[in-house]
């Protein structure tokens, strides 16, 4: 190799040393990519004009969406999303050991729901987000699973 090309190639290997070595958060396609960092807390909810919403905190990504679906409450600051058959294998409708929300859009829902994951079908209603009333559980082949009354005392 020429004395031209090592010196193209010291120069080319600097520049990206340099342009890339400090940087510890990029942005792609709106999700804050975290470089080099370890995460500390892995779920954190905010509200924000009447709005919950929920900071997803991974390996390499950080991004702040609304609360939509269920959530469990984990600590005082921290409402963990989480999935029906979760739900339904916690037997959350006969121990209650954990709370439960339901959000639509960033706020606490009420009303009526109908939800279907593939594996377990809940139909029920919630009041300010928390289960209320009636409830039915069936499994994928439309068998009950359980059938009965919630009743969380809402704030």
């Amino acid at each position: 190799m020429t004395r031209l090309s090592i010196l193209i190639l010291i120069l080319f290997i600097s520049a990206i040393s340099l342009s890339f070595g400090q940087v510890d958060t990029i942005h792609v396609n709106g999700i804050h990519l975290l470089v080099g960092k370890t995460v500390s807390t892995h779920c954190q909810t905010i509200k924000k004009k009447n709005k919950t919403y929920e900071i997803q905190i991974g390996e390499t990504f950080h991004r702040t969406v609304l609360a939509n679906g269920w959530f469990i409450e984990v600590s005082d600051s921290c409402y963990r999303r989480t999935w029906i058959q979760a739900m339904i294998d916690k037997k959350f409708y006969l121990d209650l050991t954990g709370v439960y929300l339901k959000f639509n859009k960033g706020k606490p829902y009420s009303g009526r729901f109908r939800e279907n994951d593939g594996e377990y079908k809940i139909i029920g209603r919630c009041r300010k987000g928390l289960p209320y009333g009636k409830f039915i559980i069936l499994n994928a082949d439309n068998e009950l699973i359980w059938k009965g009354k919630i009743n969380i005392d809402s704030e």
